[in-house]
Protein backbone atom coordinates (compact mmCIF):
# COMPACT_ATOMS: atom_id res chain seq x y z
CA UNK A 1 0.00 0.00 0.00
CA UNK A 2 1.22 3.48 -0.72
CA UNK A 3 2.13 5.71 2.16
CA UNK A 4 1.48 9.44 2.07
CA UNK A 5 5.07 10.62 2.05
CA UNK A 6 7.27 11.82 -0.79
CA UNK A 7 10.52 9.83 -0.85
CA UNK A 8 12.33 9.73 -4.13
CA UNK A 9 11.45 6.46 -5.83
CA UNK A 10 12.26 6.93 -9.48
CA UNK A 11 14.55 9.03 -11.60
CA UNK A 12 13.23 9.51 -15.11
CA UNK A 13 16.15 9.80 -17.51
CA UNK A 14 16.14 13.11 -19.28
CA UNK A 15 19.80 13.99 -19.36
CA UNK A 16 20.70 14.55 -15.70
CA UNK A 17 24.44 15.02 -15.56
CA UNK A 18 26.70 13.75 -12.81
CA UNK A 19 29.67 15.86 -13.80
CA UNK A 20 30.93 19.00 -12.10
CA UNK A 21 28.42 20.74 -9.85
CA UNK A 22 28.15 23.91 -11.86
CA UNK A 23 28.27 22.39 -15.34
CA UNK A 24 25.08 20.34 -15.35
CA UNK A 25 21.70 21.29 -16.77
CA UNK A 26 18.96 22.97 -14.77
CA UNK A 27 16.72 20.51 -12.94
CA UNK A 28 12.96 20.31 -12.47
CA UNK A 29 11.72 18.22 -9.54
CA UNK A 30 8.19 16.84 -9.98
CA UNK A 31 6.02 15.97 -6.96
CA UNK A 32 3.00 13.67 -7.38
CA UNK A 33 -0.63 13.93 -6.40
CA UNK A 34 -1.87 12.03 -3.35
CA UNK A 35 -2.44 8.88 -5.42
CA UNK A 36 1.08 8.82 -6.85
CA UNK A 37 2.70 9.71 -10.15
CA UNK A 38 0.48 7.40 -12.28
CA UNK A 39 2.22 8.28 -15.55
CA UNK A 40 1.24 11.94 -15.41
CA UNK A 41 4.81 13.28 -15.57
CA UNK A 42 5.82 11.84 -18.95
CA UNK A 43 4.69 14.71 -21.20
CA UNK A 44 6.30 17.28 -18.91
CA UNK A 45 9.59 15.37 -18.74
CA UNK A 46 9.71 15.15 -22.54
CA UNK A 47 8.98 18.86 -22.99
CA UNK A 48 11.53 19.87 -20.36
CA UNK A 49 14.18 17.59 -21.85
CA UNK A 50 13.67 19.19 -25.27
CA UNK A 51 14.69 22.48 -23.66
CA UNK A 52 17.74 21.11 -21.88
CA UNK A 53 16.09 20.80 -18.46
CA UNK A 54 16.63 17.54 -16.58
CA UNK A 55 13.85 16.01 -14.48
CA UNK A 56 13.63 14.18 -11.18
CA UNK A 57 10.24 12.58 -10.57
CA UNK A 58 9.12 11.82 -7.02
CA UNK A 59 6.58 9.11 -6.31
CA UNK A 60 4.91 7.65 -3.25
CA UNK A 61 6.66 4.88 -1.39
CA UNK A 62 5.13 1.43 -1.68
CA UNK A 63 4.45 -0.30 1.63
CA UNK A 64 3.35 -3.88 2.13
CA UNK A 65 1.51 -3.27 5.39
CA UNK A 66 -0.23 -0.57 7.35
CA UNK A 67 -3.03 1.75 6.28
CA UNK A 68 -2.54 5.01 4.46
CA UNK A 69 -2.62 7.54 7.25
CA UNK A 70 -3.44 10.54 5.08
CA UNK A 71 -4.03 11.61 1.51
CA UNK A 72 -1.96 14.74 2.14
CA UNK A 73 1.77 15.21 1.58
CA UNK A 74 3.87 14.95 4.71
CA UNK A 75 4.39 18.49 6.02
CA UNK A 76 7.59 17.68 7.89
CA UNK A 77 9.98 18.94 5.21
CA UNK A 78 9.72 21.58 2.51
CA UNK A 79 9.88 20.30 -1.05
CA UNK A 80 13.19 21.98 -1.75
CA UNK A 81 14.80 20.52 1.36
CA UNK A 82 13.42 17.06 0.62
CA UNK A 83 14.90 17.01 -2.86
CA UNK A 84 18.25 18.44 -1.76
CA UNK A 85 18.56 16.01 1.18
CA UNK A 86 17.98 13.08 -1.15
CA UNK A 87 20.39 14.46 -3.72
CA UNK A 88 23.09 14.75 -1.06
CA UNK A 89 23.04 10.95 -0.81
CA UNK A 90 23.14 8.54 -3.71
CA UNK A 91 21.51 10.76 -6.32
CA UNK A 92 23.02 13.36 -8.63
CA UNK A 93 24.23 16.49 -6.87
CA UNK A 94 21.99 19.54 -7.12
CA UNK A 95 24.54 21.85 -5.54
CA UNK A 96 24.93 24.92 -7.69
CA UNK A 97 22.17 23.80 -10.05
CA UNK A 98 19.25 25.90 -11.17
CA UNK A 99 16.27 24.08 -9.64
CA UNK A 100 12.52 24.39 -10.23
CA UNK A 101 9.59 22.50 -8.73
CA UNK A 102 6.45 21.12 -10.40
CA UNK A 103 3.59 19.67 -8.39
CA UNK A 104 0.44 17.75 -9.31
CA UNK A 105 -2.67 18.19 -7.14
CA UNK A 106 -1.57 17.71 -3.52
CA UNK A 107 2.03 18.05 -4.66
CA UNK A 108 1.13 21.41 -6.21
CA UNK A 109 0.17 22.70 -2.79
CA UNK A 110 3.53 21.56 -1.44
CA UNK A 111 5.57 23.36 -4.10
CA UNK A 112 3.62 26.58 -3.59
CA UNK A 113 5.10 26.69 -0.08
CA UNK A 114 8.64 26.63 -1.50
CA UNK A 115 9.60 30.27 -1.72
CA UNK A 116 13.07 30.37 -3.26
CA UNK A 117 12.63 28.29 -6.42
CA UNK A 118 10.40 28.83 -9.46
CA UNK A 119 7.40 26.54 -9.15
CA UNK A 120 4.54 25.26 -11.30
CA UNK A 121 1.36 24.23 -9.47
CA UNK A 122 -0.77 21.92 -11.62
CA UNK A 123 -4.37 21.94 -10.38
CA UNK A 124 -3.71 22.42 -6.64
CA UNK A 125 -7.39 22.79 -5.72
CA UNK A 126 -8.01 26.49 -5.19
CA UNK A 127 -10.84 26.40 -2.67
CA UNK A 128 -9.39 27.77 0.56
CA UNK A 129 -5.94 28.07 -1.00
CA UNK A 130 -3.84 30.90 0.41
CA UNK A 131 -0.61 31.82 -1.36
CA UNK A 132 1.70 34.18 0.45
CA UNK A 133 3.52 36.79 -1.65
CA UNK A 134 6.47 35.11 -3.32
CA UNK A 135 10.05 36.04 -4.08
CA UNK A 136 10.46 33.39 -6.78
CA UNK A 137 7.81 33.16 -9.53
CA UNK A 138 4.98 30.64 -9.50
CA UNK A 139 2.69 29.46 -12.31
CA UNK A 140 -0.78 28.21 -11.33
CA UNK A 141 -2.36 25.97 -13.98
CA UNK A 142 -6.03 25.00 -13.72
CA UNK A 143 -9.03 24.07 -15.84
CA UNK A 144 -11.78 26.59 -16.47
CA UNK A 145 -14.34 23.76 -16.52
CA UNK A 146 -13.49 22.77 -12.93
CA UNK A 147 -15.80 23.87 -10.09
CA UNK A 148 -13.02 25.82 -8.35
CA UNK A 149 -12.03 27.91 -11.39
CA UNK A 150 -13.41 31.05 -9.77
CA UNK A 151 -11.35 30.43 -6.64
CA UNK A 152 -8.23 30.17 -8.78
CA UNK A 153 -9.06 33.43 -10.56
CA UNK A 154 -9.50 35.12 -7.18
CA UNK A 155 -5.79 34.55 -6.50
CA UNK A 156 -4.85 37.04 -9.23
CA UNK A 157 -2.81 39.87 -7.80
CA UNK A 158 -0.75 37.68 -5.46
CA UNK A 159 2.85 38.84 -5.72
CA UNK A 160 4.95 36.50 -7.85
CA UNK A 161 1.98 34.44 -9.07
CA UNK A 162 0.96 33.93 -12.69
CA UNK A 163 -2.04 31.92 -13.82
CA UNK A 164 -2.61 29.70 -16.86
CA UNK A 165 -6.33 28.88 -17.21
CA UNK A 166 -7.28 26.04 -19.56
CA UNK A 167 -10.47 26.44 -21.58
CA UNK A 168 -12.76 23.41 -21.58
CA UNK A 169 -10.51 21.45 -19.21
CA UNK A 170 -11.33 20.07 -15.77
CA UNK A 171 -9.27 18.17 -13.19
CA UNK A 172 -6.81 15.38 -14.02
CA UNK A 173 -6.18 16.40 -17.64
CA UNK A 174 -2.71 14.81 -17.62
CA UNK A 175 -3.81 11.35 -16.50
CA UNK A 176 -3.08 8.75 -19.21
CA UNK A 177 -6.27 7.85 -21.06
CA UNK A 178 -5.57 4.14 -20.56
CA UNK A 179 -5.59 4.70 -16.79
CA UNK A 180 -8.98 6.43 -16.75
CA UNK A 181 -10.73 6.17 -20.14
CA UNK A 182 -14.09 7.22 -18.72
CA UNK A 183 -12.84 9.66 -16.12
CA UNK A 184 -11.85 9.10 -12.51
CA UNK A 185 -12.49 10.40 -9.00
CA UNK A 186 -9.33 12.04 -7.68
CA UNK A 187 -8.53 13.16 -4.13
CA UNK A 188 -9.35 16.84 -3.70
CA UNK A 189 -6.31 18.62 -2.20
CA UNK A 190 -8.66 21.25 -0.75
CA UNK A 191 -10.72 18.76 1.27
CA UNK A 192 -11.13 15.11 2.22
CA UNK A 193 -13.58 14.58 -0.63
CA UNK A 194 -13.08 13.52 -4.24
CA UNK A 195 -13.26 15.46 -7.48
CA UNK A 196 -14.11 14.25 -10.96
CA UNK A 197 -11.15 14.11 -13.33
CA UNK A 198 -11.10 13.61 -17.08
CA UNK A 199 -7.95 12.89 -19.13
CA UNK A 200 -7.31 15.23 -22.04
CA UNK A 201 -4.20 14.22 -24.02
CA UNK A 202 -4.40 17.24 -26.35
CA UNK A 203 -4.50 19.66 -23.43
CA UNK A 204 -1.73 17.71 -21.69
CA UNK A 205 0.69 18.20 -24.57
CA UNK A 206 -0.16 21.90 -24.82
CA UNK A 207 0.24 22.43 -21.07
CA UNK A 208 3.54 20.53 -21.00
CA UNK A 209 4.93 22.76 -23.75
CA UNK A 210 3.70 25.93 -22.02
CA UNK A 211 5.11 24.84 -18.65
CA UNK A 212 8.47 23.92 -20.18
CA UNK A 213 8.68 27.27 -21.98
CA UNK A 214 7.80 29.15 -18.80
CA UNK A 215 10.44 27.32 -16.76
CA UNK A 216 13.10 27.56 -19.46
CA UNK A 217 12.87 31.34 -19.33
CA UNK A 218 13.23 31.35 -15.57
CA UNK A 219 16.06 28.84 -15.39
CA UNK A 220 18.29 30.55 -17.93
CA UNK A 221 21.87 30.83 -16.78
CA UNK A 222 22.76 34.37 -15.69
CA UNK A 223 24.88 36.33 -18.13
CA UNK A 224 28.60 36.09 -17.43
Amino acid sequence: MRSAIFPLICLLASGIATAAEHSGPPVAILLPDATGEEGRAEAYVDALSARGIASIVLDLEEREEGPRTSADPAPSMAAEDLARHWAAGDGPSLAGRRVALIGFGAGARVVLAAGEAPVVALDPGCRGLIIVPRVAPALLVHGLASPDAGDCAALDGTAGLERLPLTGVTHGWDLPVVAAPGGVLLPDPASRSRRRGRPDPVATLAVAEAVADWLARRLEAPAQ
